[in-house]
């Protein structure tokens, strides 16, 4: 156990100067001793007078020994403790208390030895000095005191040295003056006694004057040897303070015989949190941060004496809430050789902070860890891919040959066609998901931000997810709640991607009979943004919380859900990543076996200059009535016949809407036209609409809400009276012409009788480059079908020397593929643009590449062509794009 340490090494300039001058004066009183016996019978008068003269010399001396030291104390108390203690607020600290009242103990000691000694010009002169310094160490007490006060709460040093060198450092200058006056006053006094002393020496003893001079060649000799020994002491002193300031090490030297610390190194504050002070005053501090075993092991090192080399553990040291992780290193210091006892009589002990460096270890391991576990992730799936690639691989593979063997057999060829373009499909998903990901990790992964329709938006999404839940037994149900804006900017085809994929996985996950539902709300209309929440909910498996924690990360999949469910584990990952990138946010909602919501909330902009709302017919003498269940999609329309002029009441049930309808004619004001759900709980739409013309005749128009296809209905609901059909979720502009068309009911539209979109390019003549002989023939085949007519080149020159070779005008626009031989797409482009013909310039050159990064379009769009489609060819997006050029 360590224990205060019984002589410690101290800083006190006063002790050492102490130490120096006894050693010193020790030296001359045995010089002079031995001079005075050899030389008793001549010089006794001499000597009882220069006896008589260090006697009185003792006085001035030590008047002046006692000023100096309390000029040191008023000194360190102005430019250290004081400023330290205010500083650092420790004006209640203990430690800080003691030492001050210590100090001013020893400056009550100093003065009282003052003004025992103090002898002075005169009297008078003596009771002045004495009165100025008592009053000026007052004066200086007192200051210190209201400097504790003033001070308190001020933050700044500098405003807490301001204030020490305006009140404290006059009082201090004030003290320090009556000290200088005490001093000189002293030092006049010994060169007095000095002076006489010598001269009566000189006087009775001629004789002794060699001696004198040996006596004082001695002194002179003796005091430069100290001098010499201590400024040499001093030095190395300085250096090893020095270096133990400069190490990041803290070391102590340890004494086995008397089990205390006699040196601690300066900067153990830097590693320990404890001041040298504390480690003087008790040793075992620092035992109080070492665990119980630490402890032991601590002890252990330093009781064996026996130790003859060096020895190191490691041990953890608790410093406030921070663990340490330290090396400690004992160095034992062997006795002399010739002593019996060859034990170690002292030990350096070093700690050594390898805290970084065990964190540093454990991060690498941490590293390593999960570098294998993402190893064996990438290998899982890759494993997962050669299955699901494989897949439709052999579909393709089996179909085709199966085709081949019942050419003959039309409905059986159909059939193998229909499951070879699913499998084809299905197989471009897959390979789309892993380039997705690699775009969104190379950090290339483009946006297009631009208007687009938002009723059209979710036509699609509906026509594409419909089927699918439609075939699986499933409901499916879209709202939309506080949005009329139907003009939107931003990447819809990205917003598409998140939706399909988002809804995709709800319909896998859910079993039959289960409920997918997609939940769009306005949370916040602001200028020219809107912010809207999409929320995709199913009644599916649910997901457990350690599943959701690494549900967006890339490679991992649960083997069960693979197995069970299929695909690559990288839809959510991309889902994530493309929201973040639209500046969205996602999070996720999961219960096992009860279903599982993903909540979306993602910007959008607004248009310039949004159309005007068509408000070329008066409304206000038409009344509306709503029946849905869903209290949602009547408050949505409230909102929208409110934004139009129309009058509008909702109902969630077929009876409530029977009794509206009455008591309306009751009042003689019949609804103009009622929007009736088709799928009500109880009383259907259809059903409800039978009873309703009942009660009003064939007057008032009924038209039926839906977000299915109505198809199979859509007879019965016209026998029982229906006039039309409305598709949700509604919108302002599907709402404002069914009630356009209520002022003529001839004119009455539904949206199940649109036309399907036509190209027919007859005489329209465009020029094919592609190298692979069998994309070339799919797109013949293609083209052809829309009545164009199809010339081919195999490579870019072929097609630069075909279009030189023909006509003005002949083609009307050229298909380039981009990666060709001979001449690639992109140099053909710019040798058909440098041409010398008239319509070398303005004939409409698309890329058609499998390379659809930005960079891929930017070089397109530089290499002269005026357009980009991707491969595989999207047979909708290629007419349509050809429609525009050729129009």
């Amino acid at each position: 156990m360590l224990q205060k340490p019984r002589c410690a090494t101290t800083n006190n300039g006063e002790d050492v100067l102490k130490y120096l001058l006894s050693r010193v004066t020790l030296g001359t009183f045995s010089v002079c001793l031995l001079v005075l016996l050899l030389a008793l019978f001549s010089i006794y008068s001499a000597g009882n007078i220069s006896r008589q003269a260090e006697q009185m010399y003792q006085h001035p001396y030590t008047v002046k020994s006692a000023a100096q030291a309390m000029r040191t104390r008023l000194m360190e108390m102005q430019l250290y403790l004081l400023p330290t203690m205010l500083i650092t607020e420790k004006t209640e600290d203990e430690a800080t208390l003691q030492m001050l009242v210590e100090r001013d103990h020893l400056q009550d000691l100093s003065f009282d030895v003052i003004r025992q000694y103090y002898i002075g010009p005169t009297d008078d002169e003596r009771d002045a000095d004495l009165a100025a310094l008592e009053e000026a160490l007052s004066a200086v007490r007192q200051a210190r005191l209201k400097a504790v006060q003033d001070c308190a709460g001020v933050s700044s040093p500098r405003e807490i040295m301001i204030y020490l060198e305006q009140h404290i450092g006059p009082r201090g200058a004030a003290m320090d003056a009556a000290l200088q006056r005490i001093m000189d006053s002293a030092d006049t006094r010994v060169s007095e006694f000095r002076v006489a002393a010598e001269s009566t020496r000189n006087i009775m003893i001629v004789g002794t004057a060699l001696l004198c001079l040996l006596l004082a060649a001695l002194i002179i000799f003796v005091s430069a040897s100290e001098r010499r020994k201590n400024r040499e002491i001093a030095h190395r002193d300085q250096l090893f303070k020095l270096l133990s300031r400069s190490i990041a090490d803290v070391f102590f030297i340890y004494d086995h015989t008397n089990r205390h610390l006699e040196y601690v190194s300066e900067n153990c504050y830097r590693l320990f949190g404890i001041t040298m002070q504390e480690f003087y005053r008790d040793g075992a501090i620092i035992e109080r941060g070492l665990t119980p075993e630490t402890i032991a092991e601590f002890h252990a090192m330093l009781a064996d004496s026996s130790l003859s080399e060096a020895i190191e553990r490691d041990i953890k040291y608790q410093r406030g809430h921070q663990t340490l992780d330290l090396k400690m290193r004992v160095y034992p210091i062997q006795g002399p050789k010739k002593a019996r006892d060859n034990s170690a009589r002292r030990s350096i002990v070093m700690f050594t902070d390898q805290t970084s460096a065990v964190a540093q270890q454990a991060a690498l391991n941490d590293a390593l860890i999960l570098a294998r576990k993402a190893n064996n992730a990438k290998q899982d799936f890759l494993s997962r891919m050669s299955h699901e690639i494989r897949t439709p691989m052999n579909a393709i593979i089996g179909m085709t040959t199966i085709a081949a063997k019942y050419l003959g057999d039309k409905e059986r060829v159909a059939d193998c066609l229909d499951k070879i373009s699913i499998s084809s499909k299905h197989l471009l998903s897959l390979i789309n998901d892993v380039l997705d990901l690699a775009k969104i990790e190379g950090g290339k992964f483009s946006f297009a931000s631009g208007p687009f329709d938002f009723r059209s938006f979710i036509n699609t999404l509906t026509a594409i997810i419909y089927p699918q839940t439609l075939a699986r037994q499933q409901k499916f149900e879209i709202t939309i709640a506080g949005l009329s804006e139907e003009t939107l900017v931003g990447d819809d085809l990205r917003l598409n991607q998140i939706l399909i994929n988002l809804l995709s996985n709800a319909i896998k996950f859910t079993p039959p009979d289960g409920e997918i539902r997609l939940d769009i709300t306005c949370l916040s209309h602001e200028g020219s943004s809107v912010m809207l929440r999409f929320a995709v909910s199913d009644t599916g498996i649910g997901m457990s919380k350690e599943f959701m924690s690494r549900l967006y990360t890339p490679f991992e999949q649960d083997n069960n859900v693979s197995r069970n469910y299929g695909g690559t584990g990288l839809g959510l990952a991309i889902t994530q990543n493309l929201v973040a990138l639209m500046s969205g946010s996602i999070n996720v909602e999961s219960v096992e076996g009860k279903g599982t919501t993903f909540t979306l909330e993602m910007p959008f902009g607004l248009p310039e200059q949004a159309a005007e709302s068509q408000r070329s017919l008066e409304w206000s003498d038409m009344s509306v009535l709503v029946a849905d269940d869903d209290q949602v999609t009547c408050e949505h329309a409230m909102l929208l016949l409110e934004q139009i002029g129309v009058h509008g009441d909702s109902v969630n049930s077929g009876p409530e809407a029977l009794e509206k309808v009455t008591q309306a004619r009751k009042a003689g004001r019949d609804y103009t036209v009622c929007f009736i759900d088709w799928r009500m709980p109880g009383m259907d739409g259809v059903e409800t609409a039978r009873r309703l013309r009942e009660k009003v005749g064939e007057e008032t128009p009924i038209i039926i809400i839906s977000s299915y296809d109505w198809s199979s209905i859509e007879q019965e609901a016209r026998v029982a009276g229906v006039n039309g059909f409305i598709a949700k979720p509604l919108f302002t502009s599907s709402l404002y012409n069914v009630l356009a068309s209520i002022r003529h009911p001839e004119k009455l539209l539904s949206d199940s009788t649109r036309p399907n979109e036509q190209y027919d390019f007859k005489d329209k003549k465009i020029l094919l480059a592609e190298d692979n002989h069998l994309n070339q023939e799919i797109a013949v085949e293609i083209l052809q079908s829309a009545g164009l007519c199809v010339d081919c080149a195999n490579n870019g020159q072929q097609a630069v020397d075909m279009y030189q070779q023909s006509g003005t005008g002949e083609y009307d626009l050229i298909l380039m593929d981009v990666q060709m031989p001979v001449m690639d797409g992109h140099a053909a482009t710019q040798a058909i643009r440098a041409l010398n013909r008239p319509d070398a310039k303005t004939i409409p050159i698309l890329a058609m590449t499998a390379n659809v990064f930005n960079s891929d379009i930017h070089a397109a769009e530089q290499a002269g062509m005026n357009g980009h489609l991707a491969k595989p060819i999207d047979m909708p997006a290629l007419f349509r794009t050809l429609a525009e050029y050729l129009k």
